[in-house]
């Protein structure tokens, strides 16, 4: 019987022992779980990150195409054309005034 209560008392060391080194390899389960759960974390946010400046990126391209395209060039010219014609009288009128400020002078004199 002592033997039969050796034999038991063996198998339930080894048991015990068994269980003791599934429970650390779950703990070490769980750790490596808990940090490959940290990076996917990390990861999933700068995948986030980058979709965002992709996103402005193309609005930014969008909008340089939308400067360049031909409506726009003609809206450009006009305006160069509208600029120079507003330009143009108060140039000749600052002209016309120095003109006249020389005669009145040379009247004066």
């Amino acid at each position: 019987m002592e033997a039969s209560y050796d034999v038991l008392r063996k198998d339930n060391e080894e048991l015990n022992s068994g269980i003791q080194m599934e429970s650390k390899t779950s703990r070490q389960l769980m750790v490596a779980r808990e940090s490959m759960q940290a990076t996917t974390d990390s990861l999933r946010s700068q995948i986030e990150s980058m979709n965002a400046e992709i996103e402005t990126y193309k609005q930014q391209i969008s909008d340089l195409q939308e400067n360049n395209s031909p409506a726009n060039q003609d809206l450009v010219v006009t305006s160069g054309k509208q600029r120079s014609q507003l330009t143009g009288p108060p140039q000749q009128l600052t002209h016309d005034l120095e003109q006249q400020k020389k005669l009145t002078e040379t009247f004066e004199d």
